[in-house]
């Protein structure tokens, strides 16, 4: 998986396959996602430990209860943060 600037290194450009974790506003693709924030909390990129920050995350207006408890479960479990809300878009 590239993301970013990680494209450049690929080889053979005509076999990537475009992915976004998102569908409609909702997020749909939590393996996309995660490796989207592992490669944002990397020391090279943002260099941060979410241990010891808060995290604000912005969903969509009546965004589903499966999602929103899955987010719980990956931002307190996965990558420890000390605390986060959840805001609705504008």
């Amino acid at each position: 998986m590239y993301i970013g600037p990680e494209v450049d290194s690929c080889w053979d450009q005509f076999a990537l396959h475009y992915r976004l974790p998102f569908e409609k506003g909702f997020l749909c693709d939590w393996d996309t996602e995660k490796a989207i924030w592992d490669r944002a909390f990397q020391d090279n990129v943002l260099a941060v430990n979410p241990k010891d920050l808060s995290l604000l995350v912005t969903e969509p207006y009546f965004n589903l209860t499966k999602i929103q408890n899955t987010y719980d479960q990956i931002v307190f479990e996965e990558y420890e943060f000390q605390t986060y809300y959840r805001a609705p878009g504008s």
